[in-house]
């Protein structure tokens, strides 16, 4: 971590992890195809339906075990293994505890959750189903996520690695074992998954517990103050996992009201195929983290900013050629999952062309008000303001809109923070990322991906050091 050349070091970490990360993506897309091909559209809207629940439980995961690892490799960088190991124990204590409190939450209220989640109809019995069996593994899902992390921290991205292969390919061929040969359905393609994480889940346990590792699981060494600091520190990613988990729900009501249990398998395929590529872009993402933390905690600055460039230059590659795929075959994206349901097909079809071109529904009434392009950002922002203002569902209006505008105003002032302080690398890059977001003519998501610019994620650390309740608030 601290003396190899940087490319060298960011690639010996991020190309098996990305990969990892891009088999646990496959291995949902899998699922994916699967459940449409042998049970059909409404058991693949079910499962979509069921996913907002999963992005509370990873985001839980997500924020103790990115908080965790980032103190721990803190730790480790200042050669103080003992606190390094307790970091690792009690935050794991933690993920456990929690995600076995929403499991039992999320069983005795089923009914309730379902109706939320905007089940109805045929898709109600298969999405029963699904939310029944998975929470049954419930805990295990973040809790191997974490160990994976912190093998990673440990010193053994490899291992990393491997545990998230071993899930992806134990869940591909349980996927053919339970839904095309045994035609279990959605409660099959649940029980790959549950039994995949747990097979990922055993494979860190017995590197913990041996004399191999590193980290060791002990609660001694630290206290509890420090790991709720340190959660602090993954809560903006939790958010992001749990901002997903939103979008998904406002879209599948959207869906379900306009298009039915179609609709919603339509998004379906157009949200797993463009998870693809954000997966793999997470995965190099994530790898900054134990990589900057180890080398600050060193004091290698110099170092630490050069991984962010290679960092930054290959996630750009990346965004090249998943547009590049996206635009020239959107037809077999389509195809892949539902060959033989043209409804869905066809609304597939025309989700991936709005990924790209921008215009989803160039020959339907929603064309107007669907339709995706760029503007002058001060015609966007004019009527982000119109709409906050006055728009005339107050729901939308208070979850959309409002949000939308403070969350511009918010990062504006974070770049107006940054000039000066920052290298002008980053803060143009910003300002970039800012006005190509806030300049399209329909705009949902925009401070979603404002949140996932690094440079962003820097100027909010510089404005809070040291300002507690600054920190807080955020």
């Amino acid at each position: 971590m601290l003396d190899r050349p940087v490319a060298q070091t960011f690639f010996r970490y991020g190309l098996p992890w990305s990969a990892a990360f891009l088999l646990l993506s496959s291995a949902g897309l899998v699922d994916t195809i699967f459940i449409g091909r042998y049970v059909g559209a409404q058991a693949l809207a079910a499962v979509n339906i069921v996913s907002p629940v999963f992005s509370i439980f990873f985001g839980m995961g997500v924020m103790l075990s990115v908080g965790g690892t980032v103190r721990s490799a803190h730790h480790v960088g200042r050669g103080d293994l003992r606190a390094a190991s307790a970091v690792f124990g009690r935050t794991m204590l933690l993920i456990l505890l929690a995600g076995l409190v929403l499991a039992l939450l999320s069983l005795l209220f089923r009914p309730l959750l379902l109706a939320l989640l905007g089940a109805d109809g045929d898709v109600m019995r298969p999405a029963y189903q699904y939310l029944t069996t998975i929470l049954l593994f419930s805990p295990v899902l973040p809790a191997s996520y974490a160990l994976s992390q912190f093998a990673r921290v440990d010193q053994h991205p490899t291992l990393a690695s491997l545990g998230l292969i071993l899930s992806a390919a134990v869940n591909i061929f349980l996927d053919y074992l339970f839904i095309a040969r045994f035609g279990w359905g959605v409660q099959g393609a649940a029980l790959a998954t549950g039994l995949g994480f747990s097979c990922t889940l055993l494979l860190f346990l017995v590197h913990f517990l041996s004399r191999r590792a590193l980290l060791r699981l002990t609660l001694k060494g630290c206290g509890w103050r420090e790991i709720l600091r340190a959660s602090l520190n993954g809560s903006a990613e939790s958010i992001n996992e749990i901002s997903v988990g939103s979008i998904i729900l406002l879209i599948n009501h959207l869906m379900m009201a306009r298009f039915g249990s179609s609709g919603v398998a339509a998004f379906t395929v157009v949200s797993y195929g463009s998870w693809f590529g954000l997966t793999l872009a997470y995965g190099l993402s994530d790898t900054l983290s134990p990589l900057v933390s180890a080398n600050h905690a060193a004091g290698l600055r110099q170092r630490t900013h050069r991984f962010l460039h290679v960092a930054l230059l290959s996630l750009l590659a990346l965004g090249v050629v998943m547009f590049l795929v996206f635009s020239l075959y959107p037809q077999e994206l389509a195809r892949l999952f539902l060959p033989d349901n043209a409804a869905v097909g066809s609304l597939a079809y025309l989700g991936l062309n709005a990924a790209v071109a921008g215009a989803p529904f160039a020959f339907t009434v929603m064309q107007e008000h669907w339709s995706q392009g760029l503007c002058w950002i001060s015609d966007t922002l004019w009527y982000v303001l119109q709409n906050a203002l006055s728009y005339y569902d107050e729901a939308i209006r208070v979850q959309i809109w409002i949000p939308t505008l403070l969350l511009f105003a918010a990062f504006f002032a974070l770049l107006w923070y940054a000039c000066g302080r920052f290298r002008s690398m980053y803060t143009l890059y910003a300002f970039a990322y800012l006005v190509l977001n806030y300049s399209l003519s329909w705009l949902l998501s925009a401070g979603r991906y404002l949140s996932c610019a690094l440079p962003f994620f820097l100027f909010a650390a510089a404005l809070t050091e040291k300002r507690p309740r600054l920190t807080a608030l955020l």
